[in-house]
């Protein structure tokens, strides 16, 4: 992934990724990218705590503001502005740059090392603040690299492959256990974020997962591997459902977080309605942001039999419906796709303009300066 960090006309020409012009506007994204993911936590915490997704879908999010934080800190006070953002299509950062902070947290040792420490780089800032006309800037570019490789934490970061959790559930079946597998990637094509719920069986025969042996690393390796590059829901339950004959999965959901159109995040066509419209009816940090819900579920088994399978193997049969477009494109039982924007901005949408018509199908979240108004 060494590939040159175009500016904003640049990507405008080519589609790849982008630059922001100055400090300040970094500053503003900082700022926006912390309202927004505010905003889907405020919307999850309003939603029932009973729904596994919804419940581990809230630490994801938290892992994903505090790496948006990371970022900020990293390049505030970097003069080549490095960041790699992508406004053509998502709006969120380029996967190149949650990338680059997994080979940090991979060099931290060396960070930290490169730099003094953070106590020390404050004195050296007073003294220069206390002289008057004195140059901060190396100071402060120091202390936020300082900063940042103290902050590296795997546990607390949103890397590439993020594992939720792994839960036995209750059941009375006797030649399977029954799971709750989470997890999330950063889509290295889409540039976003993306959340999953796994629930399966594992034959009795097997050892169990929580023992974490073989079983639970290859399983694990199939997910990530499988995940990475965000296939259609029905492509990735297959990969899973062929990793292993004692794996059956029975339902998973992803829900995609994004794109984001704002004036500052948008330079492609497809979100200049919407930002004309925040620009009109909007604050400064006011969004709108799309959220994408898609389910598929097993009805069944079957027994396959092939040259290499003796026996058979047992594999799952998921639903896809004939009679929805949407869910049946993309390989799923249900496509659910919601927009969460200002609730005034929602009020002066013309339903019948042609930007609006690959929207009209999807559910409203709105918002004011008091809360999220409506949930659904």
């Amino acid at each position: 992934m060494n590939r040159e960090i175009k500016t904003i006309d640049e990507q405008r020409l080519c589609g790849d990724f982008a630059q922001l012009e100055n400090p300040d506007e970094y500053s503003k994204y900082f700022i926006l990218m912390t309202v927004v993911l505010g905003r889907v936590l405020e919307w999850i915490g309003v939603r029932s705590s009973t729904d596994h997704v919804v419940r581990d879908l809230k630490p994801m999010i938290d892992r994903l503001l505090y790496t948006i934080v990371l970022l900020k800190i990293k390049y505030s006070f970097n003069s080549s502005h490095e960041l790699a953002l992508d406004l053509n299509e998502s709006g969120f950062p380029h996967a190149i740059s949650i990338f680059q902070t997994v080979n940090d947290l991979n060099r931290k040792v060396d960070l930290a090392r490169n730099v003094a420490g953070v106590e020390t780089l404050k004195n050296i800032l007073v003294d220069k603040l206390l002289t008057t006309g004195a140059d901060t800037t190396e100071v402060l570019s120091d202390l936020s690299k300082s900063e940042y490789a103290n902050l590296l934490d795997e546990s607390r970061m949103f890397l590439p492959f993020t594992m939720g959790g792994l839960e036995r559930l209750d059941s009375d079946d006797k030649e399977h256990r029954r799971y709750i597998f989470t997890w999330a990637v950063y889509g290295e094509i889409c540039n976003m974020p993306y959340f999953h719920s796994l629930v399966f069986e594992q034959d009795s025969s097997r050892e169990p997962l929580e023992d974490g042996g073989d079983d639970w690393k290859q399983f694990v390796d199939t997910v990530s591997f499988s995940s990475k590059h965000v296939p259609q829901i029905g492509v990735l339950i297959h990969q899973i459902d062929d990793h292993s004959n004692s794996i059956h999965p029975k339902f998973l959901e992803r829900i995609q977080i994004g794109p984001l159109f704002t004036p500052l995040t948008s330079v492609s066509e497809s979100g200049a309605d919407f930002c004309e419209l925040l620009r009109k009816y909007g604050g400064e940090n006011d969004f709108v942001l799309e959220l994408r819900s898609e389910k598929i579920i097993s009805t069944g088994s079957k027994v396959t039999s092939g040259v290499f399978s003796r026996g058979g193997r047992v594999r799952e049969v998921f639903f896809i419906p004939n009679d929805d477009r949407i869910a049946y494109e993309n390989r799923a039982t249900s496509v659910v796709r919601k927009l969460m924007l200002p609730h005034r901005v929602l009020q002066n949408i013309n339903r019948t303009a042609e930007y609006f018509s690959p929207y009209k199908q999807h559910q409203t979240i709105t918002y004011t300066q008091k809360g999220v108004l409506n949930v659904n």
